[in-house]
């Protein structure tokens, strides 16, 4: 029904949003651009320190919302195109 596929898609939002970004996604991206950038791991973690909070506000007004409609509205096999 309708309720239970808006319910479904709050809760990937939410899982994406709150559990995949912050703890693979960030040190992940964090981790290599370090390394492109010649940083060393205490710098590297220096600067995700610096930045994940602005980071994080940055990346919820943009993707909450735009995460939230592909979960609610797009079918299964367009789910990874959208985001790329």
């Amino acid at each position: 029904s309708f309720d239970t596929n808006i319910l479904a898609a709050a809760e990937c939002t939410l899982f994406n949003q709150l559990t995949v970004i912050p703890i693979v996604y960030y040190p992940l991206f964090f981790g290599i651009t370090g390394y492109v950038q010649n940083l060393d791991a205490d710098a590297s973690l220096a600067r995700a320190k610096a930045q994940f909070t602005t980071l994080c506000i940055r990346n919820w007004k943009f993707w909450i919302p735009a995460n939230f409609l592909q979960f609610c509205l797009l079918p299964n096999e367009w789910q990874v195109p959208y985001t790329c």
